[in-house]
């Protein structure tokens, strides 16, 4: 495992969120992923990829400010301030700044996303 490996799966999850590329999506989160939203509804990964196909999410911007990444054997945590703007199709998105802590799982060779907890900064 390297940084190198787990940045570039961040960057293949956040170019899937701003594609609205349900398959994807799917295979970048494990089968029993949790997605918490910053208004603090917490999803399942069907929930959530029911979300993006049916108009409910959709992802203008998401731009990391920042990115620390911790691993250790299979499990890696990944701390992201974030410009973000985003939010239920034909709506406006105003820019917000998030902060995001993901956790990776690597299964089969692949990292995926198990976790992920968003806080919008004041």
């Amino acid at each position: 495992m390297s940084a190198e490996t787990i940045h570039s799966a961040l960057a293949a999850l956040y170019g899937a969120m701003l594609a609205q590329d349900i398959p994807a999506l799917d295979s970048l989160l494990t089968d029993d992923a949790v997605y918490v939203h910053s208004t603090g509804l917490a999803e399942t990964k069907a929930q959530f990829l029911d979300g993006v196909r049916g108009g409910l999410y959709e992802y203008e911007q998401v731009q990391p400010i920042t990115e620390r990444i911790t691993a250790s054997g299979d499990i890696a945590v990944v701390y992201t301030a974030l410009a973000f703007r985003g939010g239920p199709r034909g709506q406006p998105h105003p820019p917000v700044r998030l902060v995001t802590t993901l956790v990776w799982q690597c299964q089969d060779g692949h990292w995926r996303m198990a976790i992920r907890q968003v806080t919008r900064r004041p």
